[in-house]
């Protein structure tokens, strides 16, 4: 017996005109695992000043007011692999993926989905 909850579907396209698909696991929705992400990376780099909606979601993430660096990524991508089980496998892929909090989480949110999470 179902539970009546469907997956979620986002209502934009992507490039190649494909609809972008969300994480059925992920019943909150983007915008919620967006703000879970914020609040990951205010945990694991201990920005004691700062709160989730001082971040920017469409905002450059790295290289902006926050000052996050190079060492803070590191920090991010290992968060990233061990709570979502999702590697960054190298600077190209991690300068992209690290663009803005939204970028992030499509690309977790994308590769959780092929890792079967």
């Amino acid at each position: 017996m179902g539970t009546g909850k469907r997956p979620l579907q986002a209502a934009g396209r992507v490039a190649g005109g494909m609809a972008a698909v969300e994480n059925p696991r992920r019943k909150d929705g983007m915008e919620v695992f967006i703000e879970e992400l914020k609040r990951k990376i205010i945990d694991t780099l201990e920005l004691t000043d700062i709160r989730p909606e001082d971040i920017p979601t469409d905002g450059v993430l790295i290289g902006n007011e926050l000052g996050l660096d190079s060492i803070d990524v590191l920090e991010l991508v290992m968060m990233i692999e061990k709570d979502y089980g999702v590697k960054i496998e190298n600077r190209e892929v991690g300068v992209q993926v690290f663009g803005s909090v939204r970028s992030l989480a499509r690309y977790v949110d994308e590769h959780c989905l092929r890792a079967g999470r």
